[in-house]
């Protein structure tokens, strides 16, 4: 699970840090090693934060280029390809309106292998802050299947504000809480 900061200031790829820090964490570090195969020292540099699970392993050097990028891109695509070969992976990006750049262009070099990977990758985003992200949505739409989640009617942000507060909420309560939310 990663999450886009609406702060300023992140590393770049930060929800994929967080996502995969996860998955580093609990797996076992020399099966992760063999999962990220060839590009564990180009994951490594891009992913500073995994460095410390996956000492001593040292990271390629700093070469700032399309290619470098594209090399990471692929590296990444064959670490999720081994990795969902032994067990179907979830990876969910949350507050996707909220991303830099470069996770979004992962995102969209990801979008054209989904297909071929036992990979879930949830995705979620306010509809009304994804000027960045509709070229990107528009190559998921061709690769995946989309949920549009809507607000709850008033009757169910009662029913909901019943069933967590075990009693029946006022109906301007109600009213209030369907208008903010």
């Amino acid at each position: 699970w990663g999450r886009c900061p609406e702060q300023l200031g992140a590393p770049a790829y930060w929800p994929w840090t967080q996502a995969l820090r996860g998955y580093v964490e609990q797996a076992d570090r020399d099966a992760v090693l063999a999962e990220m195969g060839a590009g564990a020292r180009t994951i490594a540099r891009v992913l500073p934060a995994l460095r410390e699970h996956l000492a001593p392993l040292e990271p390629a050097p700093i070469v700032e280029s399309e290619e470098s990028h594209f090399q990471f891109f692929d590296a990444m695509v064959g670490f999720l390809r081994r990795s969902t070969e032994r067990a179907a992976l979830v990876i969910v990006l949350d507050d996707l309106h909220w991303a830099d750049p470069a996770s979004i262009q992962l995102l969209a070099f990801l979008t054209h292998e989904l297909r071929r990977l036992r990979l879930l990758v949830v995705g979620t985003y306010r509809t009304d802050e994804v000027e960045d992200l509709a070229a990107v949505l528009d190559g998921l739409r061709r690769a995946s299947e989309r949920v549009r989640l809507r607000g709850l009617d008033r009757a169910d942000v009662g029913r909901l504000a019943q069933g967590v507060t075990g009693v029946a909420a006022a109906s301007g309560l109600v009213a209030d809480l369907h208008r903010l939310t």
